[in-house]
């Protein structure tokens, strides 16, 4: 079973921290879209508040060493859907495996193989 957070989302907003280059950080959209079924689209003006949407942030911390994502409902009900967080360690020149990583531990729903959204 997906977790709570995860229960009845329909779309994931992600928002790539300033200390990323714009390039990386829709590489990182793409990436995401593979992973999920769920669409993916990169945030812009106001935060969602709707209860449908999954907010995930990414940035780099540990002086560009490590690279996190932070998964969080819009709109929190309750305990069980309280944040995800996932870190993995991070090399700008060579981000490829670190994406694949961290968006397979944090994105329940793949498109391919492991859960789908039904």
């Amino acid at each position: 079973m997906p977790s709570p957070l995860w229960r009845g989302v329909s779309r994931i907003v992600l928002s790539c921290s300033t200390g990323l280059d714009a390039r990386l950080c829709d590489a990182i959209v793409n990436a995401a879209r593979v992973h999920t079924a769920i669409p993916v689209e990169l945030a812009s003006g106001a935060a969602p508040t709707d209860r449908a949407t999954v907010i995930l942030a990414i940035t780099p911390a540990d002086n560009g060493r490590t690279l996190v994502a932070l998964a969080r409902r819009a709109v929190e009900i309750d305990e069980a859907e309280g944040p995800a967080r996932y870190a993995v360690a991070w090399d700008p020149t060579a981000p490829s495996a670190a994406l694949d990583d961290l968006l397979t531990r944090i994105l329940p729903h793949r498109s391919v193989g492991g859960w789908r959204l039904k």
